[in-house]
């Protein structure tokens, strides 16, 4: 019998322990045996780390950190301690999803068929709709804005072929990467806190000539954005959504094509400022978070330090 190569699982709490333990538990009832779990709390609540010490069962690895590092911050801290371990395989996954008992075997075998040469994800499903697929995978439409159009989002399953298909783009809900992908790109860029950090890591594969696919046999089930409080109407992910998505552009776009798209982000936001101010559109605190990323993204420009997630308290208000 052929030995499985090693599989690192990396996931982050931030004070979701109970959605952290099923995580967990849903990893451990996988059918690929050869793995190891690396749980990072990420400066949590005092009494979180207390709950996974209890939760988590034996052979689970929790690393405890000192402060909030936000997501980047705390992946890559992960992905450092996953290292030690020599995997072939790391799985970077987020921890308010369930995952699929036969997920792990397929993605290792989707990546063998592309010779490991490529990141591979799966169906994301919705926790509370399980027949609805929240996204697979993007095609970009526009190159130089890099916008993209998903395949599939927030619609009913239709029966996806069985074949792994290349794409675009794809989302970090869960992923999967050859250990000789990770070391030639690289740790998650420290200039994102939250948000479009895994595009950046996608196209940084991308221009090492690496490929992006998913498989519909490896699926999972997310319940969404739970530890920054959720995806609607959610001033600091409106914040995180702007700052991230022109920090995105700019190291990825040239001079010019940058120009456009910030352009089109100041003509975005205003639209959407008067239709607030006349009563026909988004709520007003929303408009308010947004315009604090694009100031958000001016202080990062003009000093291009890593993001520490100082996000103005006001937004919690």
């Amino acid at each position: 019998m052929i030995e499985q190569p090693l599989v690192v699982v990396v996931t982050v709490n931030w004070n979701t322990a109970k959605e952290t333990l099923q995580c967990v538990d849903s990893v451990l009832k996988s059918d690929y045996s050869n793995l190891s779990l690396l749980v990072v709390d990420n400066g949590s609540r005092a009494e979180e780390p207390g709950l996974l010490r209890e939760g988590l069962p034996d052979g689970v690895k929790l690393l405890e950190l000192d402060k909030n590092y936000g997501y980047v911050g705390g992946i890559n801290r992960g992905l450092k301690q996953a290292e030690e371990l020599s995997p072939e395989y790391v799985l970077v996954m987020n921890n308010d999803t369930v995952l699929d008992p036969s997920a792990i075997s397929e993605l290792v075998l989707a990546s063998q068929r592309h010779a490991n040469k490529c990141i591979v994800t799966g169906v994301v499903y919705d926790y509370y709709q399980p027949e609805l697929i929240q996204q697979t995978g993007s095609i970009c439409v526009n190159r130089r804005r890099l916008t993209y159009k998903p395949l599939h989002r927030n619609v009913r399953d239709p029966g996806l072929p069985p074949e792994d298909r290349e794409v675009d783009m794809i989302d970090d809900v869960f992923w999967l990467l050859h250990i000789k992908v990770f070391k030639s790109v690289g740790y998650y860029c420290d200039c994102f806190w939250f948000n479009d950090e895994q595009a950046d890591y996608a196209l940084r594969a991308l221009r090492k000539g690496f490929k992006l696919f998913f498989s519909p046999k490896a699926k999972l089930w997310h319940m969404g954005s739970l530890s920054i409080g959720g995806r609607n109407s959610n001033p600091v992910r409106e914040y995180f959504d702007i700052k991230s998505r022109l920090i995105l552009r700019y190291r990825h776009l040239g001079k010019l094509d940058f120009a456009g798209y910030y352009l089109e982000t100041l003509y975005a936001l205003g639209k959407a400022a008067l239709k607030s101010m006349l009563g026909r559109g988004i709520d007003s605190r929303v408009i308010k978070s947004r315009y604090m990323g694009l100031n958000g993204f001016h202080r990062w420009l003009a000093h291009k330090t890593p993001d520490t997630g100082d996000y103005p308290p006001e937004l919690l208000r």
